[in-house]
């Protein structure tokens, strides 16, 4: 009889010293689980996992400081969509010597997204300027008319040259 009472003491010392340990290395693991979390969060950067990522989404404007735009890469408002509109602002308005500026810098090394971008695509060469503040929306510019076929066209012929010149710069 005492022999079963040693017995069942000494598991319930074990089941003990394991319920103690399980108390004590829980909340080391919510708080391995929780870090895991937040770097997979942080890296994502709100970004969903639903699309490929092209690079950053880059601001530029022309020279004059009137005409300016963003690229939204989720959503097809790619750098070619960019230059088709800055190309549609100068002939609508009259400005052919405009010149388009990025606004954006750079990231830094030390920035986890600089080592998952491409800057060797042809927005990364469009020459950086900070941007100017006198800057307004395409509804207020002579911009607002519908282009034609021909200025489209014309365009479209402009931001493939324009492409091609910064594709073939170092």
């Amino acid at each position: 009889m005492e022999r079963n009472k040693l017995k069942k003491s000494s598991s319930f010392k074990w089941l003990r010293k394991k319920w103690i340990l399980f108390i004590a290395l829980f909340p080391v693991l919510i708080f391995v689980f929780i870090t895991i979390a937040l770097i997979i969060v942080h890296i994502n950067n709100g970004v969903s996992f639903s699309y490929q990522n092209n690079g950053t989404d880059l601001t530029f404007q022309s020279s004059d400081g009137y005409w300016s735009d963003e690229e939204d890469l989720l959503h097809g408002k790619d750098f070619k969509r960019i230059l088709i509109k800055f190309e549609l602002y100068k002939i609508k308005c009259g400005k052919p010597d405009v010149v388009l500026w990025r606004t954006k810098k750079e990231k830094r090394p030390w920035n986890w997204a600089w080592w998952f971008d491409d800057y060797d695509t042809a927005k990364w060469k469009v020459p950086f300027r900070s941007g100017l503040s006198n800057a307004i929306s395409d509804n207020e510019l002579c911009f607002t008319r519908e282009a034609t076929t021909d200025e489209i066209k014309l365009a479209q012929q402009k931001m493939k040259l324009f492409i091609e010149y910064l594709n073939n710069q170092n």
